[in-house]
């Protein structure tokens, strides 16, 4: 029983971790992905939604 709180608290806490670098990572390329589809930045802005 313990095991397997122990391998669902680690499961949990990686996938809560995985939304804010998923963000860390898309916020800095939002220039170049309006760049590439030829898109008003805050067209592209749009996608956070």
């Amino acid at each position: 029983m313990k095991h397997n709180f122990l391998r669902l608290a680690l499961v949990l806490g990686l996938l809560s971790a995985i939304g804010p670098f998923a963000i860390d990572m898309y916020l800095p390329a939002l220039p170049a992905i309006g760049r590439a589809l030829r898109a008003d930045v805050h067209q592209v802005q749009l996608s956070l939604m």
